[in-house]
């Protein structure tokens, strides 16, 4: 086990850079396409309902962003973290655990800010 990491850190560090980039940044590159293309149908779907819900979703659309990438910087990294730090000591019974409590974090927490910013409006 350790000399094969010793090789993978080795291939990193001696590799070629563009091929490293292109497979480190395919999951991150995948993703925002995902979540943009996501966005653009909710914002044509909104369009298609009228003005008032257009500017509806200009006034909400900040506060809707400001929660997203709270959530994506503050539980994201502490599940990316957790999820590293389990693999790197090799309790992969645990992963599974791992992950769906961070996706129930996740949930409650978008819950709370939902309700904590939207309780005059629901």
């Amino acid at each position: 086990m350790a000399t094969q990491s010793n090789k993978l850190t080795l291939r990193y560090l001696n590799g070629p850079i563009l091929p490293l980039l292109l497979r480190l940044a395919t999951l991150n590159v995948t993703a925002f396409l995902l979540q943009s293309s996501v966005n653009i149908a909710e914002v044509w779907y909104v369009g298609q309902l009228g003005t008032r819900s257009l500017a509806v979703l200009a006034l909400v659309f900040p506060l809707f962003m400001l929660m997203s990438m709270m959530s994506a910087g503050a539980l994201g990294s502490e599940a990316a973290s957790t999820i590293s730090s389990t693999l790197i000591t090799t309790i992969l019974l645990l992963l599974p655990l791992i992950f769906g409590n961070s996706l129930v974090k996740l949930r409650i927490h978008f819950l709370w800010l939902q309700t904590a910013l939207f309780r005059d409006i629901l």
